[in-house]
């Protein structure tokens, strides 16, 4: 399918987006031969990699391309949708990041407050929420504690991550603050600061504050007792002796804010519109998501608040990354021009050389990724 246009909204959701900036609503004069121009590079560089997933294009906030590729899932050939929703894997930790700002917004908590001012048995005295938001905490990877110490037959939660540390508590790699090292264990226990503070389960938390304020009508939180039951989800492959074999969720799956949002490509581009505006939050409060973060020795950190950051000055960009049990996604907000690119796909497809080609084609001074290991 190839679409051209804004992303339709529906009821309130349609008024809010649209009235966001004037500067949306406008076009890059985007004439039908332009259109084929953009469409045919990009066709051109998916049948290169064979891409099987969801692809959306967004040009100063105007659909320029859309396409659907692969199953859903395989055994039932269902395919993919415009409203399947994909494990977003770490590109999860936005939303988590805007759970602790709104929390910041409405007085309940600081940045630079101390995680065990909300979590009392936090087994660790000196490390902040900013701490956790930046990767600057020198936590642990909670999967070992999940591989090594749960001993019980259910899936754990969050509740039981923190029992896990509280119980079994390992040395921290490095001083909090004193450098960089990403850690998804961080936006573990940022998912238990919502919790605590907000008295709502995480996922209630966010589709209360951003998936229903938003018409995110496609997006959730994985929750086990419902997981089988939603309908539009892609399921997560990966090939084994040259097959594509459906991952089943596993104990670490229980875990969320580091990971565990689905969401499809057309909810996504409403979270990228919205974040051009003041429907969440104020645009100053939004912005300081984006900002770089320091080392206690004042060495910048190109990592926001569940954002990464360029090397390079422009365009003004911000993205993340995610990979999980077969699942690899990307969204990337080109700030400066109001431009968009949102890849999903669930069947652990080497998608690195698609984003860096259609991110060259857009814009050749941009660092390309060498590695297909993206978080």
């Amino acid at each position: 399918m190839f679409l051209t246009g804004s992303l339709g909204m529906k009821n309130h959701c349609e008024n809010k987006i649209e009235n966001l900036d004037p500067a949306i609503k406008k076009s890059l004069l985007l004439t039908p031969e332009v259109i084929k121009h953009y469409s045919d590079k990009l066709l051109e560089i998916l049948k290169i990699h064979d891409f099987k997933g969801n692809i959306i294009l967004a040009l100063n906030g105007k659909i320029v391309f859309e396409q659907c590729f692969g199953y859903a899932d395989i055994s039932q050939k269902k395919m993919n949708d415009t409203k399947t929703s994909f494990q977003l894997a770490s590109v999860s930790k936005q939303f988590t990041a805007m759970g602790i700002a709104i929390l910041k917004e409405k007085g309940k908590l600081k940045y630079d407050d101390l995680v065990k001012k909300y979590i009392p048995e936090f087994p660790y005295d000196n490390i902040t929420i900013r701490n956790l938001l930046s990767h600057t905490s020198g936590l642990t990877n909670y999967v070992w504690q999940i591989e090594n110490n749960w001993k019980e037959s259910r899936m754990p939660d969050n509740e039981d991550l923190i029992k896990l540390y509280t119980k079994h508590t390992l040395p921290l790699n490095f001083r909090p603050g004193a450098r960089f090292k990403y850690c998804n264990t961080g936006y573990a226990f940022l998912a238990s600061v919502i919790e605590r503070v907000s008295g709502k389960s995480y996922a209630t938390f966010l589709k209360e504050n951003i998936f229903d304020v938003l018409c995110m009508d496609n997006t959730y939180v994985f929750q086990k007792d419902v997981f089988d039951t939603l309908p539009d989800l892609a399921l997560s492959y990966v090939k084994r002796r040259g097959k594509l074999t459906h991952y089943e969720n596993d104990n670490s799956d229980g875990i969320v804010g580091d990971k565990g949002i689905y969401s499809s490509v057309e909810d996504l581009l409403k979270w990228d519109a919205a974040l051009y505006g003041d429907i969440l939050l104020p645009q100053k409060s939004i912005n300081e998501l984006f900002r770089k973060n320091v080392t206690n020795k004042g060495d910048s950190i190109l990592y926001g608040m569940g954002w990464r950051l360029p090397k390079t000055s422009y365009p003004q960009m911000v993205y993340h990354n995610g990979w999980w049990h077969g699942n690899k996604a990307t969204i990337r907000r080109y700030i400066s021009d109001k431009n968009t690119l949102i890849v999903l796909n669930n069947t652990n497809q080497k998608i690195a050389p698609v984003i860096n080609e259609i991110q060259h084609f857009l814009y050749p001074d941009i660092q390309t990724e060498t590695s297909d290991s993206i978080e």
